[in-house]
Protein backbone atom coordinates (compact mmCIF):
# COMPACT_ATOMS: atom_id res chain seq x y z
CA UNK A 1 0.00 0.00 0.00
CA UNK A 2 1.35 3.44 -0.89
CA UNK A 3 1.10 6.54 1.25
CA UNK A 4 -0.29 9.74 -0.26
CA UNK A 5 -0.70 13.21 1.15
CA UNK A 6 -4.14 14.45 0.19
CA UNK A 7 -5.75 17.77 1.05
CA UNK A 8 -9.53 17.68 1.43
CA UNK A 9 -11.94 20.58 1.51
CA UNK A 10 -13.25 21.42 4.98
CA UNK A 11 -16.80 20.03 4.41
CA UNK A 12 -15.43 16.79 2.99
CA UNK A 13 -12.92 16.45 5.81
CA UNK A 14 -15.67 16.96 8.41
CA UNK A 15 -17.85 14.34 6.70
CA UNK A 16 -15.05 11.76 6.75
CA UNK A 17 -14.27 12.58 10.41
CA UNK A 18 -17.93 12.09 11.37
CA UNK A 19 -17.97 8.69 9.63
CA UNK A 20 -14.88 7.60 11.56
CA UNK A 21 -16.29 8.98 14.83
CA UNK A 22 -19.56 7.06 14.29
CA UNK A 23 -17.56 3.82 14.20
CA UNK A 24 -18.37 3.01 10.58
CA UNK A 25 -14.64 3.09 9.74
CA UNK A 26 -11.65 2.36 11.95
CA UNK A 27 -9.68 5.38 10.73
CA UNK A 28 -9.59 8.30 8.30
CA UNK A 29 -7.64 6.32 5.70
CA UNK A 30 -10.20 3.48 5.63
CA UNK A 31 -13.07 5.95 5.15
CA UNK A 32 -11.34 7.74 2.26
CA UNK A 33 -10.31 4.45 0.62
CA UNK A 34 -13.89 3.12 0.76
CA UNK A 35 -15.29 6.36 -0.70
CA UNK A 36 -12.75 6.39 -3.53
CA UNK A 37 -13.27 2.72 -4.26
CA UNK A 38 -17.05 3.13 -4.50
CA UNK A 39 -16.79 6.32 -6.56
CA UNK A 40 -14.21 5.17 -9.10
CA UNK A 41 -14.70 1.41 -9.19
CA UNK A 42 -18.31 1.09 -8.08
CA UNK A 43 -19.88 -0.55 -5.04
CA UNK A 44 -19.12 -4.18 -4.34
CA UNK A 45 -21.24 -6.63 -6.26
CA UNK A 46 -24.22 -7.88 -4.26
CA UNK A 47 -23.21 -11.36 -5.40
CA UNK A 48 -19.84 -10.98 -3.67
CA UNK A 49 -21.42 -9.34 -0.65
CA UNK A 50 -23.70 -12.34 -0.03
CA UNK A 51 -21.25 -15.02 -1.16
CA UNK A 52 -23.15 -16.27 -4.20
CA UNK A 53 -22.32 -16.38 -7.87
CA UNK A 54 -24.45 -14.84 -10.63
CA UNK A 55 -25.04 -18.38 -11.91
CA UNK A 56 -26.48 -19.48 -8.55
CA UNK A 57 -28.82 -16.49 -8.51
CA UNK A 58 -29.93 -17.22 -12.08
CA UNK A 59 -30.61 -20.89 -11.26
CA UNK A 60 -32.66 -19.92 -8.19
CA UNK A 61 -34.56 -17.35 -10.24
CA UNK A 62 -35.35 -19.87 -13.01
CA UNK A 63 -36.46 -22.45 -10.44
CA UNK A 64 -38.75 -19.91 -8.75
CA UNK A 65 -40.22 -18.66 -12.04
CA UNK A 66 -40.81 -22.25 -13.11
CA UNK A 67 -42.60 -23.04 -9.82
CA UNK A 68 -44.78 -19.93 -10.21
CA UNK A 69 -45.62 -20.82 -13.82
CA UNK A 70 -46.55 -24.36 -12.80
CA UNK A 71 -48.72 -23.14 -9.92
CA UNK A 72 -50.51 -20.66 -12.16
CA UNK A 73 -51.02 -23.36 -14.80
CA UNK A 74 -52.55 -25.74 -12.24
CA UNK A 75 -54.60 -22.90 -10.83
CA UNK A 76 -56.01 -21.89 -14.24
CA UNK A 77 -57.22 -25.42 -14.94
CA UNK A 78 -58.60 -26.19 -11.49
CA UNK A 79 -59.92 -22.95 -9.96
CA UNK A 80 -63.61 -23.25 -9.22
CA UNK A 81 -63.43 -27.04 -8.97
CA UNK A 82 -62.86 -27.63 -5.25
CA UNK A 83 -61.88 -31.29 -5.58
CA UNK A 84 -59.20 -30.47 -8.14
CA UNK A 85 -57.67 -27.40 -6.53
CA UNK A 86 -57.39 -29.04 -3.11
CA UNK A 87 -54.02 -30.42 -4.25
CA UNK A 88 -52.49 -26.99 -4.77
CA UNK A 89 -53.92 -25.59 -1.58
CA UNK A 90 -56.20 -22.85 -2.86
CA UNK A 91 -57.80 -21.07 0.05
CA UNK A 92 -59.56 -17.75 0.51
CA UNK A 93 -57.91 -15.14 2.74
CA UNK A 94 -60.11 -12.07 3.06
CA UNK A 95 -60.73 -10.82 -0.46
CA UNK A 96 -57.61 -12.64 -1.73
CA UNK A 97 -56.96 -16.25 -2.63
CA UNK A 98 -53.71 -18.08 -1.94
CA UNK A 99 -52.24 -21.21 -3.46
CA UNK A 100 -49.00 -23.10 -3.00
CA UNK A 101 -46.28 -22.72 -5.60
CA UNK A 102 -43.88 -25.03 -3.77
CA UNK A 103 -42.83 -25.85 -0.23
CA UNK A 104 -41.84 -22.27 0.61
CA UNK A 105 -43.61 -20.39 -2.16
CA UNK A 106 -47.10 -18.91 -2.02
CA UNK A 107 -49.01 -17.19 -4.82
CA UNK A 108 -51.58 -14.56 -3.86
CA UNK A 109 -54.27 -13.58 -6.34
CA UNK A 110 -57.71 -12.02 -6.65
CA UNK A 111 -60.62 -12.75 -8.96
CA UNK A 112 -61.67 -9.74 -11.10
CA UNK A 113 -64.43 -10.11 -13.68
CA UNK A 114 -63.79 -13.83 -13.95
CA UNK A 115 -60.02 -13.39 -14.38
CA UNK A 116 -57.41 -14.56 -11.89
CA UNK A 117 -55.11 -11.60 -11.19
CA UNK A 118 -51.70 -12.30 -9.67
CA UNK A 119 -51.09 -9.94 -6.73
CA UNK A 120 -47.79 -11.09 -5.20
CA UNK A 121 -45.57 -14.09 -4.72
CA UNK A 122 -43.47 -14.92 -1.68
CA UNK A 123 -42.99 -17.11 1.33
CA UNK A 124 -45.56 -17.52 4.09
CA UNK A 125 -44.31 -14.51 6.09
CA UNK A 126 -44.30 -12.24 3.03
CA UNK A 127 -47.89 -13.18 2.18
CA UNK A 128 -49.09 -12.65 5.77
CA UNK A 129 -47.43 -9.23 5.93
CA UNK A 130 -48.85 -8.25 2.53
CA UNK A 131 -52.37 -9.22 3.59
CA UNK A 132 -52.05 -7.27 6.86
CA UNK A 133 -50.94 -4.16 4.96
CA UNK A 134 -53.66 -4.52 2.31
CA UNK A 135 -56.66 -5.83 4.24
Amino acid sequence: MKRHNVTLSEPLSETVKSQVKSGRYKDFSAAVQDALWNYFLGPPSPFEEYGVTPEQVERAYQKTVSAIDQAIGRLETSFGRPHEHAGIGVRPIGHFFECRGGLNLRVLFVVRDGDLVLVTVGNHDHIRAFIRRNA
